[in-house]
């Protein structure tokens, strides 16, 4: 492998649920130079299931390969295990970054993409992995999209019940307080590492990428070292033509990236979150909405603080009960 040239190192899009990581994904693969797929957690597989395996050792790979594809995923994502395998087998060592590599070579190969087509990655939970990500590849790209909090909680209440980072807690997102709690972890995985800079990690803003698209894709085009690409604005209308997202998550989650950006998406919590919810939100997530450049008013009311408060102690508690060891199992008992 050589990722040596800048303009050649693999892209990591990161951010947290319902940020525009997918729409930001869509947008860089109608890019000619570039092929994001869909996401599929093999950094997370690799680095949880396989962590201690020896992929060299006898039966390992392909207990490796049995489970992926056995998932469910990567089937819709149509990659062959023959041509994974044959990219497998011209490698003389098998290694964690071996593999990502020849996973994505595989589904370049498989789209019989051009030769030389730069690879690229969105799933969720490689926030996590930044670190075992430089080691894979120090010449990686970190391309961070960050969303205003209170416009992720209203999302992901509608269309994600419970998350949990990897290295993290599970959080109830159906619930406005679970969804920044979330939205914390993502950053703190961020604001923790010291091995991200200038040269390998850009933030995007979301609202920015909405309303000033041609100008933020500028930004990015250039931090990757690759030419603009005019395609890119209208990914909408490719999106269909190059199977950028699978079928079955069109509806209820990505059907917005088959659309010109929707200006509305931008502070909609205004609308749909009561005073309570912003406060509690804002009491939560201050020092991470200012650090980030979103307006927080912290102006509360002694009936707020309660209220806030309240709020929280009602959210752990049953985060706690649903988390309980006793309840789970007398859950399964009666299931």
């Amino acid at each position: 492998m050589d990722e040596k040239k800048s303009n050649n190192a693999p892209i990591f899009i990161i951010g947290n649920p319902r940020s525009g990581t997918t729409l930001l994904r869509v947008i860089l693969n109608t890019h000619k130079e570039l092929s994001l797929p869909h996401e599929f957690q093999i950094v997370d597989i690799l680095f949880t299931i396989f962590k201690d395996s020896n992929f060299n050792a006898p039966g390992v790979l392909d207990k490796f390969l049995d489970y992926i594809y056995s998932t469910e995923r990567l089937r819709r994502l149509n990659v062959p295990r023959e041509t994974f395998e044959n990219v497998l087998s011209c490698q003389d060592l098998l290694d964690k970054a071996t593999i990502v590599h020849s996973y994505f070579e595989s589904y370049l190969k498989s789209r019989n993409e051009p030769r030389g087509t730069r690879w690229g990655d969105k799933t969720i939970g490689t926030i996590a992995y930044i670190d075992e990500i430089l080691e894979m590849f120090p010449n990686a790209k970190f391309i961070h999209i960050i969303r205003d909090v209170r416009d992720v909680v209203c999302s992901m209440k509608e269309r994600v019940y419970k998350f949990k980072f990897p290295k993290s807690k599970l959080h109830y997102t159906h619930n406005v307080i679970g969804g920044a709690y979330v939205w914390k972890q993502s950053e703190a995985f961020i604001q923790r590492n010291s091995n991200l800079n200038n040269s390998n990690y850009i933030k995007v803003s979301y609202s920015s990428l909405i309303a000033e698209t041609e100008e933020v894709l500028r930004d990015v085009t250039q931090f990757l070292d690759i030419p603009f690409d005019k395609n890119m604005l209208e990914y909408y209308r490719h999106n269909s033509e190059n199977g950028s997202i699978p079928e079955k998550s069109i509806k209820g989650w990505h059907e917005n990236t088959f659309k010109p950006p929707q200006q509305n998406k931008i502070a909609r919590y205004k609308l749909e979150l009561n005073d309570i919810e912003i406060k509690t939100i804002n009491f939560l997530a201050a020092k991470e909405l200012k650090d980030n450049g979103f307006e927080v008013d912290n102006k509360e009311t002694l009936f707020d603080k309660i209220s806030v408060r309240y709020n929280l102690l009602k959210y752990h508690l049953y985060r706690n009960i649903k988390e309980s060891v006793i309840v789970r199992r007398i859950y399964n008992l009666i299931k």
